[in-house]
Parts: C-alpha cells; sequence; structure tokens
C-alpha cells in the first residue's frame, strides 16, 4: 500500500502544476508579439509567428486560425491549473507557434492576434 501512495505522490509531484487529475479550466492565452515579414511578393507563402505567453500555471494547448484573403486572426488556447492550495511557479514563458501564409492572398495582409482582455494585436504585411 505504501508503494501505491509513493508512486501517486512521484506522479502528481512530477506533473507540477498540471495535476493528471485536474486539468484545470480552458482559458485564452495572451499573444506577446508577432513576428511577421514587413513586405512579401504575390504567390509565396510566408510565416507568421506568434510568440504566446505562458508560465506559472498556465500551459498552451492550441493555436486557433481563421483565415480570409486578406487576414488571418489567431487565438491562443490553454489550460489554467491554479486555484485554492496550488502553488504555482512565478515565471513567465514566450512560446513561439508559427503559421505559414498560403497564397492566394491580397495586401496589405492583416494579422491580428486576439487577446484575454478583448483587445487585439495587429501586423500588416505589404504584398508586391
Amino acid at each position: 500500500m505504501q508503494w501505491i501512495r509513493l508512486g501517486v505522490f512521484g506522479v502528481v509531484a512530477a506533473a507540477g502544476c498540471n495535476l493528471p487529475f485536474s486539468p484545470g479550466r480552458a482559458v485564452t492565452l495572451p499573444i506577446s508579439r508577432i513576428q511577421a515579414p514587413v513586405e512579401v511578393p504575390t504567390g509565396v507563402p510566408f510565416t507568421v509567428i506568434f510568440v504566446v505567453q505562458t508560465g506559472g500555471c498556465r500551459s498552451f494547448s492550441r493555436l486557433a486560425t481563421a483565415r480570409s484573403a486578406n487576414t488571418v486572426t489567431a487565438v491562443a488556447h490553454g489550460r489554467d491549473s491554479s486555484g485554492p492550495k496550488i502553488s504555482c511557479p512565478n515565471d513567465i514563458r514566450e512560446e513561439p507557434q508559427s503559421y505559414t501564409v498560403q497564397p492566394p492572398f491580397s495586401g496589405p495582409f492583416m494579422i491580428v492576434a486576439k487577446q484575454p482582455t478583448s483587445a487585439e494585436t495587429t501586423v500588416e504585411v505589404r504584398v508586391r
């Protein structure tokens, strides 16, 4: 019986804030930066990097994107496992997540990051 308790304790300790028995709640994570080229040629794919802020008891799950002819909109989804009696480290991390914009697209091309506060961060890419 003691071995079982030690095994469970080891799993919980190794998991840190992301307890396997309590996945936490879904949250929208901040996108702290958008890295994109200033200008791109027509018909050539280009890559956008969305830098997602995680850390503490917050972890990244997925980047949801919506695309139109002249816009891509991104939302970073994650999990927050903080709560009563849970100690979260006070670290902030940045995780780059890439998205490739495939043609066709028209200019100016807008890249939009939705933020948890309902604000948006935008970057414009010129298409030549």
